[in-house]
């Protein structure tokens, strides 16, 4: 997994690092009204996808949404980083360019018959679980699976600082390059979640030994394999640990599609002898099913998890190797689980 270092860097001498920091365009302010200036005319929106960002290893996600609500999935997508003043609002022209990463297309191919595959809940219901989405889901994540791709733009960074952070994004779509479109997003000194190097939560959710297979995998075709030990029993077998909390039959955003079936379960198929699988389903199914309300089950929350899915590589040491929030390709998890076996 490549990881580009956001770290303080001098023109001066610059050139020699891989990362390019010095020069490019200038951004001439950070404020609400700027920012929102940024992409006017513009025939797409960037949004960051990300639940939250910490101080250290990220991987970064942006989506571009076209002006009927689906998403641009042929661009090529830069980003130049900025630490931005304390307060972007009333020192909008203080900033400091830390990096550049280009980012790199992630893309699901959604079945649109994904959501009739499953047992959701009926109409009312559907509209109460809508409802009564976490806060990380907002209105532009409420988009429904519409086509067949979804794609978001990624790339693993390190941030040096919590604090304010400014996006300047060249894209190019449909042969035209977009400059300068920018997003704000605060930094925190932890994410909610684990990040990466820290101990995996020893977490003893529901397994086969509890319930029946339905009462704990929303799947079509659940796989027993991965649904029958803990976590915390996972992490005392000396083999890296998979764990994905992941809802096939509730997924509510564009930003979760397939996962399972189209990430997990290929590499759980490739790698099975030599990594733990484990698959959480995040919502407590019988009141997803019978009352329509999204009630995290204890996993969730001893993780600290903002969003769905999220997928976790953790290491043979017990600790967080690599992590994967929303859309990712199979060859992402298998990179990390390579990395971890090592």
């Amino acid at each position: 997994m490549k990881i580009t270092r956001i770290a303080l860097l001098a023109c001066a001498g610059a050139a020699a690092l891989a990362l390019a920091a010095c020069g490019g365009d200038e951004v001439s302010g950070w404020d609400a009204q700027s920012v929102s200036q940024s992409t006017e005319g513009v025939p797409f929106q960037p949004q960051l996808v990300n639940s939250n960002l910490g101080v250290g290893q990220n991987r970064i996600a942006v989506a571009l949404f076209n002006e009927e609500g689906g998403l641009v999935s042929d661009a090529e997508v830069e980003v130049r980083l900025y630490r931005l003043a304390a307060d972007p609002q009333s020192e909008p022209g203080i900033a400091e360019e830390a990096g550049e990463v280009t980012l790199t297309p992630r893309t699901l191919d959604i079945n649109p018959e994904h959501a009739s595959r499953f047992n959701p809940p009926a109409a009312d219901d559907a509209q109460r679980v809508a409802s009564m989405l976490p806060a990380f889901a907002d209105a532009a994540q409420r988009v429904a699976h519409e086509g067949d791709l979804t794609t978001v733009f990624v790339a693993n960074v390190e941030f040096d600082r919590s604090g304010w952070w400014g996006f300047a994004i060249n894209a190019t779509v449909g042969g035209t390059e977009y400059r300068d479109l920018l997003l704000r997003t605060f930094v925190q000194e932890h994410t909610s979640e684990p990040a990466i190097g820290d101990p995996a939560p020893a977490s003893r959710q529901a397994t086969l030994a509890d319930a029946e297979i339905t009462e704990i995998s929303s799947a079509e075709n659940p796989i027993a394999g991965m649904l029958e030990m803990t976590v915390a029993d996972a992490l005392q077998t000396g083999k890296p640990v998979v764990v994905a909390f992941v809802t096939p039959a509730f997924c509510q955003t564009r930003f979760c599609g397939p996962v399972l079936e189209q990430i997990v379960v290929p590499a759980y198929e490739q790698y099975q002898d030599r990594a733990i699988f484990i698959h959480v389903e995040p919502y407590v199914l019988a009141k997803a099913r019978t009352e329509g309300v999204l009630e995290p089950v204890p996993a969730v929350t001893e993780w600290g998890l903002r969003s769905e899915p999220i997928i976790f590589a953790i290491g043979k040491d017990g600790r967080v190797a690599a992590k994967f929030e929303g859309i990712l390709e199979v060859t992402e998890l298998n990179e990390a689980i390579e990395a971890a076996l090592k």
